[in-house]
């Protein structure tokens, strides 16, 4: 029972918002029939998207599963680093929005940003002209499932990124990585 308080206790103070919702939701849906009272919870649930908490609680946890993520990936680069037994690991990076990676594209020999839209631009051109100039320091902009923006896409190049087509297909966001990589290791025989 200790422990049920506890828990109680700590979901009240960190959702005040839902936990009324909740309590509201109970008590008129005790009330009234089962279709009545769906009507009611779902009203309640949704005006708890209407305010600052849900978006404070909602970036938190986003936050939280970010840096998990990107630990993660880390951990993954480190260990297939070691099992190919590459001297040089990855950087995974901080996930980040266009305009900060507009900031830091000089930072790099070449950025290249792997876009479906893209039709004339090539991975194989490109790593060609990386060969040619001996560029070693490559950045590679993937973007999430659905991809880029074309807004974004056109900030990226303005600031210098190189768009790209990987050909006719469209990859799922965690094989494009595997795909580039593998490329420009075979290209530039690194």
């Amino acid at each position: 029972m200790d422990a049920a308080k506890k828990m109680a206790n700590g979901i009240a103070m960190n959702a005040p918002i839902a936990v009324r919702a909740c309590k509201k939701a109970i008590n008129e849906g005790l009330e009234v029939g089962m279709d009545d009272a769906i009507v009611i919870e779902e009203k309640l649930f949704g005006s708890c998207f209407e305010t600052e908490d849900q978006k404070a609680g909602m970036g938190n946890f986003l936050e939280k599963d970010k840096e998990k993520k990107i630990q993660r990936w880390q951990k993954i680069a480190e260990v297939a680093a070691k099992q190919c037994k590459r001297d040089i690991i990855p950087k995974i990076n901080n996930i980040t929005n266009v305009k900060l990676i507009c900031n830091i594209i000089q930072n790099y020999d070449i950025i290249l940003v792997a876009y479906e839209k893209e039709k004339e631009r090539t991975l194989k051109s490109e790593l060609k002209k990386i060969k040619e100039y001996n560029q070693k320091n490559i950045g590679i902009i993937i973007g999430p499932e659905g991809g880029l923006d074309e807004d974004d896409v056109k900030l990226l190049e303005e600031s210098g990124a190189k768009v790209i087509t990987l050909g006719n297909r469209i990859l799922r966001t965690e094989t494009v990585a595997l795909n580039v990589l593998s490329n420009i290791m075979y290209e530039l025989e690194i």
